[in-house]
């Protein structure tokens, strides 16, 4: 399997963390604690190597830019849409609990394709790469398009607005540093080989949550979960970073003999620092480690990897033939590892 195309499609409205302060104070009531915690976003936001994210402005629609970007995907692909037999649909972000998402994204091109959805928090679309993988290989499919669709940033944000005391961004802070983008990824038959590797913890399930209402019926008991909203991002960012370095290191450990021999590594983009910290712990050459997202995008959950290979691929970084590592961690807790080559048989993106 190879990827014929990525296409992606950002909204126009750059947000930089001096953007989130000042919308903080103005949606935000002013009291005792308000010093405090623009404070202490700042330095979270720092800390994580957060710097700018887009988000929609006014009249742009999630739609519009999910079309965009299946379309320039198809464009470099050299495909039109009736050439896609399956589209899998796989982020946090979507407008719809039923049905699957994939179906409202096929509609948006008039696609008479396969669809259903994977919901795996940000391993979404590593999960979906995975299947695609091996439905190709057996034959099922011969043409598969990925679609993500991470627009939740500004309804988190408006969440995260409500916070009445600095302690509370221990479990709101993730929401300040989302971005939004939609992404899609044609993968296609070629001999080429993937490999995938995972781990998970769910005796860990409540340290990232976005939970529906009567979530407390379905999910065993929690002192972590006490606290959570329904359809609020609710994450403890500190144990769940740290968990998921364990995790992740011991993947890499499991899985590549030679830390040296891939070409490149790309990461969830969730915190640059974090990846760094996790990398130098596991003995990644760290200039093989490609963070640049988080920066310039925020975190874009299930986008990440696919965001991350465009923009490496643009830059550079991604020579033909190269030996790419992805090493996404996510919600769950589940850490994972695919591993393919880039560009053996003509790998494009969008200009």
């Amino acid at each position: 399997m190879r990827i014929a195309g990525i296409g992606v499609a950002v909204p126009s409205q750059a947000v930089a963390n001096d953007d989130i302060l000042r919308a903080v104070e103005r949606e935000r009531p002013r009291d005792a604690w308000s010093g405090a915690i623009a404070r202490s976003i700042l330095n979270l936001l720092e800390a994580a190597g957060a710097e700018t994210r887009f988000h929609r402005a006014p009249g742009e629609l999630a739609r519009d830019l999910t079309r965009t970007a299946m379309q320039d995907a198809l464009a470099q692909s050299g495909l039109r849409p009736h050439d896609i037999d399956l589209l899998i649909h796989c982020s946090i972000g979507r407008g719809f609990i039923e049905p699957g998402n994939a179906y409202f994204c096929a509609n948006l091109l008039g696609m008479r394709c396969d669809c259903f959805d994977i919901a795996d928090a940000c391993m979404g679309w590593l999960r979906a790469a995975n299947l695609a993988y091996d439905g190709i290989a057996v034959g099922r499919h011969r043409r598969v398009m990925v679609v993500n669709t991470e627009f939740g940033a500004q309804q988190q944000l408006a969440y995260g607005y409500q916070i009445g005391h600095p302690l509370e961004l221990r479990r709101k802070f993730t929401a300040f540093t989302l971005g939004e983008v939609a992404a899609a990824t044609v993968f296609e038959a070629s001999d080429e080989s993937w490999s995938f590797t995972y781990r998970s913890r769910p005796d860990l399930f409540d340290l990232c949550t976005v939970p529906l209402p009567g979530h407390t019926s379905f999910a065993a008991d929690s002192a972590r979960l006490a606290g959570a909203k329904p359809l609020q991002l609710d994450a403890h960012s500190g144990e769940l970073f740290a968990a998921a370095e364990d995790e992740m290191c011991a993947l890499l450990a499991e899985t590549l003999s030679d830390l040296d021999a891939p070409d490149l590594y790309v990461p969830h983009s969730a915190s640059s620092t974090a990846s760094v910290a996790a990398a130098r712990r596991a003995g990644l050459p760290l200039h093989k480690l490609f963070t640049s997202i988080m920066p310039r995008f925020g975190n874009v959950a299930s986008a990440s990897l696919p965001l991350g290979l465009f923009c490496a691929s643009r830059e550079g970084a991604l020579p033909s033939n190269a030996d790419v590592v992805l090493c996404p961690a996510s919600a769950g807790v589940c850490v994972g590892i695919g591993r393919f080559r880039w560009d053996a048989g003509g790998t494009h993106v969008a200009s």
